[in-house]
């Protein structure tokens, strides 16, 4: 959903103080749930930010065998991100999209903890964060953007009354516009970097939606690694027939879902892992003790398929 990473002369720190980081997260995400969702949907969701703040805090690793991220800004087609690499020629891109309500930087923090892992390897990586292309109303007072407009209101209560299966089946209004803007942006780097190498698609939340919704129904070049961060099933009957004719048999797919998740509830990430399972996908499923998040244990899980990408040192 939402949290909160701007670029500054301090960016290189803000995995080193992860305490105060993740607390201000969890702050920030407090006040959104109190001003959108009223206090009853703060009281019930609240504890799910605090839960995820001491497991955070308590699987803190540290490493510096790397050479130091830098970060700028530049638009690719029409959506404006945020760039982070270590190296001078990276041929590896990899497009994280945020979720709804955050900030168009939400993700940005990830670069520092996955180079770190990815020690001398990171070089050859890119990482992309892309903003979404709206900032609703009732979102634009934080900074929030949406890949589409989403009513939390009746999400909660489609997830809270066992109804949220009734939603896999429909096409959310304005998914497929940002589905082509995200596809123009997944272009637009490929054709700068020049690679025809592989290449890393996903996101968390309504991020993770639209990259299976691009990955599966835009004629964008298969890629190799698929990231789904506590993501769901929208456009069923469009990602079934995608997936029945093929789509993906050549992309492994990194999914991770809490199961204390009042957002988007697991059942409906079981749903996502058999439909895939089903189409035979190469799919690794990882379900975790833990509310509406990124653990630490998936993000580690990304940065070993990152390796496994990466080429060889001579």
């Amino acid at each position: 959903m939402r949290g909160r990473f701007e670029l500054g002369p301090t960016h290189g720190l803000a995995f080193l103080i992860q305490p105060a980081w993740q607390a201000c997260y969890a702050i920030h995400m407090a006040s959104y749930f109190f001003q959108t969702l009223k206090p009853a949907a703060f009281v019930f969701l609240g504890w799910q930010f605090w839960y995820s703040l001491a497991n955070q805090i308590r699987t803190i690793k540290f490493a510096t065998n790397r050479m130091p991220l830098e970060f700028r800004r530049h638009q690719y087609a029409s959506l404006d991100t945020v760039v982070a690499q270590t190296g001078p020629a990276p041929s590896i891109p990899v497009i994280l999209c945020h979720g709804y309500g955050a900030g168009g930087s939400d993700l940005v923090s990830l670069a520092e903890p996955l180079t770190d892992w990815l020690e001398e390897a990171s070089e050859q990586f890119q990482f992309v964060f892309p903003a979404a292309p709206l900032s609703p109303p009732e979102l634009a007072m934080y900074g929030g953007r949406a890949w589409w407009e989403i009513n939390m209101a009746k999400l909660l209560a489609a997830s809270q009354s066992g109804s949220f299966e009734e939603l896999h089946d429909v096409e959310p209004p304005g998914i497929e516009q940002a589905t082509n803007l995200l596809a123009a942006c997944v272009r637009a780097v490929l054709q700068q970097l020049g690679t025809t190498g592989p290449y890393v698609l996903g996101g968390f939340s309504q991020g993770a939606m639209v990259t299976m919704n691009a990955a599966l129904r835009s004629d964008l070049p298969e890629a190799d690694l698929l990231v789904q961060f506590s993501g769901t099933v929208v456009c069923r009957p469009q990602w079934l027939a995608a997936l029945t004719a093929g789509r993906l048999l050549k992309t492994s797919v990194l999914q991770s879902h809490g199961r204390q998740d009042a957002i988007l509830p697991f059942s409906s990430a079981e749903v996502l892992c058999r439909l895939l399972e089903d189409a035979n996908v190469d799919h690794q499923f990882m379900a975790f003790d833990g509310p509406h998040t990124i653990p630490m244990d998936a993000l580690m899980q990304l940065a070993v398929k990152l390796k496994q990408l990466a080429v060889p040192e001579n």
